[in-house]
């Protein structure tokens, strides 16, 4: 049976909220809607589920420009995290990155990492699967069938996740 970790991305693995950062970066680029969209989720006008649906489909961004976004966000990974994470990996684990940023830039930095990454995401029938609570557990839960993984490890920063954390032998839910 393979073991079976799951690593938190915002403020768990890098010290900052990528999604956050990615809004900021697209401000600069001055695409109308962007900058409605953000507005409307400053004053509270959309919830965040809302926001990153309406961005992640809108995505302001080049290749050249996501490229350099996710090297920026490789180089913040807090290495003290990723050396817990590479504690409790053998040969036999199968490490995931699960966060609720956009799946397109957390399943490529997660390969970079040699991990598997998942994030939010727009699916085929264009409906928004945000990964995040109870969607996480049941989207681990799904994915990864415990009849063929053992929960080994779990780690994040937020409460959000303790359902989740709950489900692994050994967990951490870090202090802020």
């Amino acid at each position: 049976m393979k073991k079976l970790n799951v690593i938190d991305f915002d403020n768990t693995l890098i010290p900052f909220d990528s999604f956050r950062f990615y809004v900021k970066k697209g401000i600069k680029k001055l695409s109308v809607l962007f900058i409605l969209y953000t507005v409307a989720r400053i004053f509270r006008l959309i919830d965040n589920e809302t926001f990153k649906q309406k961005i992640i489909k809108l995505n302001p961004y080049n290749k050249t420009e996501i490229n350099s976004f996710q090297i920026y966000i490789i180089n913040s990974i807090d290495q003290v995290i990723l050396d817990k994470v590479k504690k409790h990996t053998s040969e036999n684990t199968v490490n995931v990155i699960c966060s609720a940023s956009p799946d397109f830039y957390i399943s490529e930095i997660a390969k970079k990492l040699n991990m598997i990454g998942y994030g939010s995401f727009v699916n085929s029938k264009k409906e928004f699967f945000h990964m995040y609570g109870q969607r996480k557990v049941e989207f681990i839960k799904k994915k990864y069938p415990l009849d063929e993984y053992e929960y080994n490890y779990a780690i994040s920063d937020s409460k959000s996740d303790l359902l989740l954390l709950s489900m692994f032998k050994e967990h951490e839910l870090l202090e802020k």
